[in-house]
C-alpha cells in the first residue's frame, strides 16, 4: 500500500534561527533516526555536515555563506541537532543540504523527522508514494 504526501509534510515548521555577529545566521535543526546510531554512523553524520560546509565554503558556485563548520550535538543515540551558520536562508546550498540528508536517510539510518517533518523518511520515498492534497 502506497503511503500518501500530504500538504503538511512539506509545511515549513517553526525554526530556531540566531542571528550572531556580522549578521551570521545560527540555525539549528532538529533530527530523528528510526533507531540508534552507531558511533561510526555517528562520525559519518557529522563529517557529511562538515562535507557540507567545506563545498559550500570553497565552491565559487556557492560562494562563501558558511562562514563557520556546523556543530553537531548527539542528545541520545537516537536524536541529533546540528546548526548551520550562514549568511541567507535560501540558494543552491540547501538544495545539496537536502539532497544529502535524504541519501543519509537512504543509505545508512532512516531519518524519519527532521524539524518535526517526515520527508526524509525512506518509507516515504516519491517512488513509492502517491502526493495527496490538502482538504
Amino acid at each position: 500500500m502506497k503511503k500518501n504526501y500530504t500538504i503538511n509534510d512539506f509545511t515549513v515548521r517553526k525554526l530556531n534561527r540566531q542571528v550572531i555577529d556580522d549578521n551570521i545566521i545560527a540555525h539549528t535543526h532538529d533530527v530523528r533516526f528510526s533507531r540508534k546510531l552507531t558511533d561510526y554512523e555517528k562520525i559519518r553524520f557529522e563529517r557529511m555536515l562538515v562535507g557540507l560546509h567545506d563545498v559550500v565554503y570553497f565552491s565559487e558556485r556557492f560562494g562563501t555563506r558558511f562562514p563557520h563548520q556546523p556543530k553537531v550535538t548527539f542528545l541520545s543515540n537516537d536524536h541529533a541537532e546540528y546548526v548551520l551558520y550562514h549568511r541567507d536562508m535560501a540558494g543552491e546550498w540547501k538544495d545539496l543540504l537536502f539532497g544529502m540528508l535524504a541519501t543519509f536517510s537512504y543509505e545508512i539510518v532512516p531519518i524519519v523527522l527532521h524539524d518535526d517533518n517526515p520527508i526524509f523518511d525512506p518509507e516515504r520515498r516519491a517512488d513509492s508514494v502517491e502526493f495527496a492534497t490538502a482538504a
